[in-house]
């Protein structure tokens, strides 16, 4: 059953914010996470992706507001982010005010916590 995931910040200080989404599978709504005085993140993915995998994409908006709706794909070195496989990274090569991650295909066996790291 899908579910909406909000992002917990389990780090922040003077250096960077790391922000958690804890469980996230098919079909799953992550919450945006602020990212306003930061410009440096990378993307993570941990867990198990299932036989046809999740596949989970980023993305960023500029807007300054409680609730963005306006959002475009992160890319990394030019390509759009795309992460199918189990414990992997991408630097992004965007900034913004606030990042989402997007789950999309999977087999409904798909357990995924994603971490952005923003210095």
């Amino acid at each position: 059953m899908a579910k909406t995931v909000s992002p917990q910040k389990i780090k922040h200080d003077q250096d960077r914010v790391i922000y958690l989404w804890e469980n996230v599978a098919q079909g799953d709504t992550c919450e945006p996470a602020n990212a306003y005085a930061f410009d440096d993140p990378t993307l993570y993915m941990f867990g198990t992706v299932g036989t046809t995998p999740i596949v989970i994409a980023l993305y960023v908006t500029p807007e300054v507001i409680t609730t963005p709706t306006l959002f475009s794909p992160c890319t990394s070195s030019g390509v759009a982010i795309s992460l199918d496989t189990a414990n992997t990274n991408k630097v992004v090569d965007q900034c913004g005010e606030a990042f989402k991650p997007v789950a999309s295909a999977g087999d409904g066996m798909s357990d995924v916590d994603i971490y952005l790291v923003i210095r």
